[in-house]
């Protein structure tokens, strides 16, 4: 049996070439699955987390694990008026309906100025929630002087 500098070496472009693919995919599966069992970690961390964040908040763990249910009793223990979930669903909504269009007509500048306007939207939500309802909000809301 050759070894693979012998392989590398004496044989054809086709059998080099052969090998080298192998390899390259024998590194993409190895990553793939790396990358499953990373990102399998980080959801059960994160469920964990929001598990004892709604416990300590003495609502009922499994309230944490139902996707849109989980926003809507974390808008309950914040304070925050539910309707706000809604209303950042629609931005991203719109903004997605419109980075379509606007990719099925790239000559329609004016499309392009909307999705910029419904992601700014939507991240001037975002910056909102996370100002406002954040823990250091009392001590750094002086900076930003809001009246939220």
């Amino acid at each position: 049996m050759d070894s693979l500098l012998n392989v590398l070496t004496y044989s054809s472009d086709e059998t080099a070439a052969a090998l080298l693919g192998g390899i390259l995919i024998a590194f993409l599966i190895i990553f793939v699955v790396v990358l499953i069992i990373v990102a399998t970690v980080a959801m059960v961390f994160g469920i964990i987390g929001q598990w004892k964040m709604f416990t300590k908040a003495k609502e009922a763990g499994w309230k944490s694990l139902i996707p849109i249910y989980n926003l809507y009793t974390m808008c309950k223990i914040t304070g925050v008026n539910p309707w706000w979930i809604l209303v950042t669903f629609i931005a991203s909504f719109l903004y997605t309906i419109m980075n379509g269009i606007s990719g099925a007509f790239p000559d329609a500048w004016y499309l392009v100025i909307f999705v910029v306007l419904f992601g700014l939207l939507n991240l001037a939500i975002s910056i909102y929630f996370t100002i406002s309802f954040s823990p250091l909000y009392s001590s750094i809301s002086f900076l930003f002087d809001l009246k939220l």
